[in-house]
């Protein structure tokens, strides 16, 4: 069912990662490090699509692609937050989360199965790191017009995906068990959700140079 799909999501990540590239010299540099998620994610999605036609199994690429994912996001976050900036929190938290699933992967999950504590470390800390953000910006919210502010829109379009994919995960179980013949909605309504958010991603990238910041 749907043998297209994965390919409309790699045409959308590409779509948003060339949009962050055509306006890389113009952008902050936490929006840099979001067109790197892009890039990377658009190898990640090409691979697993790869491996999944030829070895019908990319579970591993998925696996290993968390934990850059994790590492890039918390790139992404120390770039953006004042307080991790000045201390570098960032770096620290997406060393820690990486060497943690590393570990998750040689000593308790394997690289061919679904690595939940990895997806739940990785969910944590992202939905984590999107409040305190949030935080952040209403401290400083007489300085920075939020509607206007790209990093207010992108920390939204994270912690809803993340947020969204928390749920689809915990519910997955439960709904394969009453309605499995159906279960395949649930699976097209995460990929519905990767794709919105990506695109979203894409468009904030392209029009947010032309926002006029409210910076006093």
């Amino acid at each position: 069912m749907f043998p297209y799909i994965k390919y409309i999501v790699i045409f959308i990540v590409a779509l948003s990662f060339f949009a962050g590239i055509y306006r890389y010299s113009i952008i902050d540099k936490g929006s840099r490090v979001l067109v790197f998620l892009l890039g990377s994610e658009l190898i990640n999605e090409i691979i697993a699509r790869y491996c999944a036609v030829k070895y019908h199994s990319n579970l591993a690429v998925y696996n290993i692609y968390d934990i850059i994912e994790l590492f890039i996001l918390a790139l992404y976050f120390n770039a953006v937050i004042d307080v991790f900036t000045k201390k570098n929190i960032g770096i620290y938290i997406g060393v820690v989360g990486a060497v943690l699933c590393i570990l998750n992967i040689i000593f308790v999950q394997s690289l061919n199965t679904v690595n939940s504590y990895s997806i739940f470390l990785e969910g944590f800390c992202i939905i984590s790191m999107s409040l305190y953000a949030f935080f952040r910006m209403l401290i400083q919210s007489d300085r920075v017009e939020l509607r206007y502010y790209n990093h207010f829109w992108f920390i939204t379009i994270l912690l809803l995906y993340f947020s969204m994919q928390y749920i689809n995960w915990g519910s997955y179980g439960f709904l394969s068990l009453k309605i499995p013949k159906d279960i395949w909605i649930v699976d097209r309504f995460i990929w519905a959700i990767s794709c919105i958010s990506y695109l979203m991603i894409g468009v904030v990238l392209f029009i947010s140079p032309k926002w006029k910041i409210n910076d006093r």
